[in-house]
């Protein structure tokens, strides 16, 4: 059991470590522009009816 968690772990750090090191994904060094271009892209939800 404690195997498994830690092997489980260490996937889920090297996954992430992995996408940090890639520019689409690096959510850490993101600059303003980036965001807001990603944020717009997003349809907006349709109003309710209630």
């Amino acid at each position: 059991m404690i195997a498994t968690a830690a092997f489980l772990f260490t996937l889920a750090l090297l996954i992430h470590f992995i996408l940090l090191s890639t520019e689409r994904f690096n959510w850490l060094e993101a600059d303003a522009s980036a965001a807001a271009t990603a944020s717009t892209e997003v349809a907006p939800l349709p109003e309710s009816k209630a």
